[in-house]
């Protein structure tokens, strides 16, 4: 699937069912098909992430999207009420993250399903609020 016409029918399809979330998004349209091999999990995992950004009560989410060198690098980036120091450390080694929201294994789920493509998940609180999500997924080729 060519990577920027997924991602943003993924983002379309996310924003349709929350109308209320303030989402903007910069995603790359180069000369050059960039393919990705996808299934459900890791658009799930995507998914999964702009939810976590909303029920943190994020007033503007922002998605941008990088392709070179062979893969996608987005960032997601949000104004939420961040992730905690706690939840930071259970999420970077491999422990479900706790929150009032859930069970907290969403975001290792993410994580296995962008790993499981070759890719990397990293978390970032913002400075005062917020958090950055950055994703990244090897392309499977190029093509003109």
């Amino acid at each position: 699937i060519d990577a920027s016409v997924w991602l943003r029918q993924l983002l379309d399809s996310w924003h349709a069912l929350n109308p209320s979330a303030n989402l903007a998004s910069s995603i790359p349209c180069p000369p050059q098909i960039h393919s990705l091999a996808i299934d459900v999990s890791l658009e799930r995992a995507l998914i999964n992430i702009l939810d976590n950004a909303q029920k943190a009560g994020a007033t503007e989410i922002t998605v941008s999207g990088n392709l070179s060198e062979g893969q996608l690098s987005l960032a997601i980036d949000d104004d939420g009420s961040g992730i905690s120091a706690e939840a930071l450390e259970s999420f970077q080694s491999n422990q479900p993250v706790r929150s009032g929201h859930g069970m907290g294994v969403g975001l290792l789920l993410a994580r296995a399903a962008i790993e499981r493509y070759g890719g990397k998940l990293e978390i970032k609180a913002g400075a005062e609020r917020g958090c950055r999500v950055k994703v990244i997924l090897p392309c499977i080729g190029e093509h003109e």
